[in-house]
């Protein structure tokens, strides 16, 4: 049996072993792959002059980064292994922007990205069955393990989590959410829709990713509002003045499965909220403009600038580059929101989605995200349907 590389579909064809293999084993295979396959055919089909303002933003953002990095390594004494370590993380992003771009403008096989998106679900339906037929008993594949372990659920005793052979198991939140999008792409009936969202809810609650519920809830109910108002445009008009009523009327209900949710891990909330406060506290002078850069552990032996989004592009790139990031996604979430007229409410749902969940996650933890995350909203914008052989 030959097997086929598929340069452009590498990202979706070999997913789980992107995920499952040394970081900078991947870093370099991703490289090589950019430089002695992609990077030709975008540059024959004339495409490297061109680049739109999501893709101008990201490079402006990625200079300044580099900058602050460079700048806070200089005064810090700090090792020279640290700051290759942050580079390469600056790295991720020209990785990422490349992939966007090839993916916006070089036509693909949508039909193939399906398949193996379809391949990737089943692969995590096995590993979601594994973790109740092993009922607890830890299994390991390439160094990861299939249980994480919650040192947060009460002082004296330690929770087991669904991690999926995933680094850490709030990845899945990212693994999730990234890829929500490219299910639209198939032609789904209502049913096998939420049956497919229902069981991504399960993973999430395996895994006790508790910003990533709430994120997908918010997806789900945007879909299923979608449905509601699409069998009868009259019930539009009925529908949605409902909803204030309807929140009103539960949120003594609401607000008790919130606090639930939010305590339920008390251990948890304290370590971040003391993540936040160092890496605001860490950020002066010079920082309050260009950041720290240079990510170095707070207290509680954790990196500051992580665990929310916008906390760790303050942290990084401070005022100047949170401007910038700001800029960029607000014309990114334009042309997402463009590309699908008919399905605008489902993507505003989305959005709202990922701006919730990157409240207490980020974009980045991890280089695949990063790389996952553009290239399919570029996949969904660009839904051009055309065969290129190879």
């Amino acid at each position: 049996m030959k097997i086929r590389i598929e340069p452009q579909y590498f990202l979706y064809k070999y997913l789980w072993l992107i995920i499952l293999l040394p970081k900078q084993f991947m870093q370099l295979i991703l490289f090589s792959l950019i430089v002695l396959t992609l990077l030709p055919v975008y540059i024959k089909d004339r495409q490297i002059s061109k680049i739109d303002a999501p893709s101008f933003y990201i490079v402006l953002w990625v200079m300044i980064y580099s900058i602050s990095i460079i700048w806070n390594f200089l005064i810090s004494g700090l090792p020279i292994q640290v700051l290759f370590s942050d580079l390469s993380k600056a790295f991720n992003w020209i990785l990422a922007v490349f992939f966007y771009n090839y993916y916006l403008k070089i036509p693909i096989n949508v039909d193939k990205i399906k398949k193996y998106m379809f391949y990737n679900f089943a692969i995590l339906v096995i590993i979601v069955v594994l973790f109740y037929v092993q009922r607890g008993a830890n299994v390991v594949l390439f160094g990861r393990s299939l249980l994480g372990w919650d040192g947060f659920v009460s002082a004296t005793s330690y929770g087991v989590r669904y991690a999926g052979f995933l680094e850490y198991s709030t990845l899945n939140g990212q693994l999730i959410l990234f890829l929500l999008p490219l299910i639209r792409l198939f032609k789904l009936s209502f049913f096998t829709q939420v049956t497919i969202l229902a069981f991504l809810l399960q993973v999430l609650v395996l895994s006790k990713s508790r910003i990533a519920i709430i994120a997908l809830i918010i997806y789900i109910v945007f879909v299923v509002m979608v449905q509601i108002t699409s069998i009868n445009k009259r019930m539009i008009v009925a529908f949605y003045p409902t909803i204030p009523l309807i929140l009103l009327y539960n949120w003594e209900k609401i607000k008790h499965i919130f606090f639930q949710m939010f305590n339920s891990r008390t251990g948890s909330n304290v370590t971040r909220f003391i993540v936040y406060e160092e890496s605001l506290k860490a950020i002066n002078g010079l920082g309050i403009l260009l950041g720290a850069g240079i990510r170095t552990q707070s207290t509680v032996g954790i990196l500051l600038g992580s665990h929310s989004m916008y906390i760790s592009f303050i942290y990084r790139t401070g005022i100047l580059g949170s401007i910038i990031i700001v800029i960029l996604f607000y014309y990114l979430f334009s042309k997402f929101l463009k590309s699908a007229p008919s399905g605008k409410l489902i993507s505003i749902g989305y959005i709202l989605a990922l701006l919730v969940f990157w409240l207490f996650e980020e974009l980045d933890p991890h280089y695949w995200c990063l790389i996952l995350f553009f290239s399919t909203i570029s996949i969904f914008i660009n839904n051009r349907k055309e065969e290129i052989v190879g």
